[in-house]
């Protein structure tokens, strides 16, 4: 049951929020105060479309109301005891968004998952919805308008018969393509069978066999061959390998001749160098040099200083002297007269002085030359001993050093004649040249056992690639004949399958029918207060159906009058929606009277007040003419400005 629709900026809803309730619910008002907008808001918040949009008369923004930028639909529905609300909003310029509540709890908020959603809940789609509950504006006769010979089909489509027979139209064709893939691969079975693929496979199997048995022989040959070529090969490089061990030795022996040569020769040059002397005595005789050249320096620098001395002394004298000829009468020490003669006396003493002293300092002069002379000769010789002395000291070591190289080098030399003689002893008897000649024949034969083998492999490789091509051939006889036996069974099957899914159809359709025309007899005596058109039924003519009423006989309700057809039809329309939604009971009538004169709008006003609650457990009812709604319980009439775009007002009766 429907219990809630909010409308917001909806079409001309600016906020309009109705509950709904088991029986009648009657939407009174003139065109355009937006009794149908109520119905399309309620359709597209369930299936997210309207009959408007499915017809393309409005885009998906013509929905929302002018001046608005979005608009909301929500729909409040219950089923089995379970309370659901849909909530669905469209904005201008941006995607749609949807949610989908069950019991209170958010369950779906994709538009596609919603509407999804909302099917599983209710047992049907959109399609049956629009189809067997909603009898949108002055279509209450849609079954009626519909061509004769399409509503057969439009009624599978409904009861979903046209996948029925869209499955069985696929399974004739499979059938006529499985008969036709049958005679190619009867004939390609056939070629194979007369080609002998399968003797030929087994003898090309065969020569595989023996030939791979060659090719193991062959490499067991091979591997002898490598093997005795490794060996001969081991035994040359050993040999070789001694030979250039001795030959290395050797030389190297040679190069110790050379060494010891030169050593002998360094040690008589050395033995020249120390031959008669001494290293004591002659660190004796520079130390005793050494003492003589410490003592005349000694001396020397006495006899400096006597020099110096006298040259102190014969300068003070000669300063008394001139002190002495500048007195005039008087001693200016001791102011003493001084005579003439006195004067003359002291300075004829104090000249006598001076030159004594300049005779005594220049004779030490003399003494004092010949003495450093002395010393330079003595410091000269005693370089030359100490050079001397290191040459010979140097030519001591390096003797030491040598005859220590050369025992090295003769213990050395040793080695090597000992190694010579062991290289030697061992290198007899063995013929490199013998040892070659072997190895290159194992080398020869190796090589002859790998191109057998390789011209075997590639025989080999070509019987495989054959074989292959056998196998692949023999593979596709197997599959072929096995997929033949499968083809005959899925041939045998799919014509069955087709029978039945053609039985199939025909009995929903009898069982579909059946149900409708009794529902039909049902409804019709409680909808039809007249005795002229005793019964309503669903006929079959020419392979369509046809809606008939039945006075004396059958006739088609095209025939009959706009009252009689259109309460046929709104019986078939109570009809399609208890066969096709038994549970629901739902039932949209948009303006049912269009057609009807006064006495057929009186007769079905009572209807709706009286038997259609019998028959469906909510109706929807939209009309402009109150009258109609007299005596229902549950009444919305709507009013709106029009010529002023005003929004639709509410107001409940």
């Amino acid at each position: 049951m429907i219990t809630r629709v909010r409308l917001r900026g909806w079409k001309s809803h600016l906020d309009t929020d109705l509950r709904f309730f088991p029986g009648v619910n009657a939407l009174v008002g003139i065109m355009g105060a937006g009794k149908s907008s109520v119905m399309d808001g309620l359709a597209f918040g369930l299936f997210g479309t309207t009959p408007v949009l499915q017809a393309r008369k409005l885009t998906l923004e013509d929905l929302i109301m002018a001046g608005k930028d979005r608009a909301a639909v929500e729909v409040g529905f219950t089923v089995g005891g379970k309370d659901f609300l849909v909530t669905r909003e469209i904005r201008r310029g941006k995607s749609s968004s949807a949610e989908f509540r069950q019991d209170g709890a958010l369950v779906e908020v994709s538009p596609r998952g919603v509407t999804r959603e909302v099917e599983r809940a209710l047992g049907m789609d959109y399609d049956i919805f629009a189809k067997a509950v909603y009898a949108e504006q002055n279509g209450l006769d849609l079954f009626l308008k519909i061509p004769t010979g399409q509503r057969r089909q439009h009624i599978d489509r409904m009861l979903r018969l046209d996948r029925f027979e869209a499955v069985r139209t696929e399974a004739v064709a499979l059938e006529g393509r499985v008969r036709v893939g049958r005679e190619e691969k009867t004939r390609i079975v056939a070629d194979l069978e007369k080609d002998g693929v399968e003797e030929k496979a087994a003898a090309l199997g065969q020569e595989i066999r023996d030939l791979y048995a060659v090719v193991v022989q062959k490499e067991g040959d091979r591997s002898s061959a490598a093997e005795a070529r490794q060996r001969a090969s081991q035994d040359l490089a050993g040999v070789e390998q001694r030979q250039a061990e001795l030959d290395r030795t050797v030389r190297m022996l040679e190069g110790l001749k050379g060494g010891l040569l030169e050593i002998e020769l360094r040690e008589g040059r050395n033995r020249k160098v120390v031959r008669g002397k001494d290293i004591g005595r002659m660190d004796m005789e520079i130390e005793r040099m050494e003492n003589v050249v410490a003592q005349k320096r000694e001396s020397l620098e006495r006899l400096m200083g006597e020099i110096h001395a006298a040259a102190t002394r014969e300068k003070l004298t000669a300063d008394n002297l001139a002190q002495i000829s500048g007195i005039d009468g008087v001693c200016p020490l001791c102011e003493n007269p001084v005579a003439g003669e006195r004067k003359t006396d002291l300075m004829r003493r104090k000249a006598a002085e001076v030159t004594g002293l300049g005779q005594e300092k220049e004779q030490k002069h003399r003494v004092a030359g010949v003495m450093a002379e002395e010393i330079t000769t003595l410091e000269k010789t005693l370089a030359e001993r100490r050079l001397e002395r290191d040459r010979v000291a140097q030519a001591f070591q390096e003797i030491r050093e040598l005859e220590a190289k050369l025992q090295d080098i003769l213990r050395v030399k040793r080695e090597y004649e000992t190694a010579i003689a062991g290289l030697q002893k061992g290198a007899q008897g063995r013929d490199v040249r013998g040892l070659r000649e072997v190895f290159q024949e194992q080398l020869v034969r190796e090589r002859e056992i790998e191109a057998e083998l390789r011209g075997l492999r590639v025989r080999l490789a070509d019987k495989q690639a054959s074989l292959q091509e056998l196998a692949r051939r023999e593979n596709m006889l197997a599959t072929y004949r096995a997929s033949l036996a499968r083809d005959g069974a899925v041939a045998v099957a799919l014509e069955g399958f087709g029978l039945a899914v053609k039985l199939t159809q025909e009995d929903l359709r009898t069982g579909f029918l059946g149900n409708v025309n009794l529902i039909l007899e049902t409804i019709w005596r409680d909808l039809y207060p007249y005795g002229d058109f005793t019964s309503v039924r669903l006929g079959v003519a020419e392979g369509d159906y046809v809606l008939q009423l039945r006075a004396r006989e059958w006739i088609d309700a095209d025939t009959a009058s706009g009252g009689e057809r259109s309460l046929a039809t709104l019986a078939l329309r109570i009809a399609f929606s208890l066969a096709f939604l038994p549970t629901l009971k739902w039932l949209i009538l948009d303006e049912p009277t269009h057609n009807l004169d006064a006495a057929a709008i009186a007769t079905f006003a009572e209807i709706l007040r009286e038997q259609m609650p019998r028959f469906a457990e909510q109706v929807f009812l939209i009309t402009h003419d109150p009258a109609l709604s007299e005596g229902l319980e549950h009444v919305y009439r709507l009013e709106r400005d029009k010529d002023a775009g005003g929004a639709t007002r509410i107001a409940q009766v």
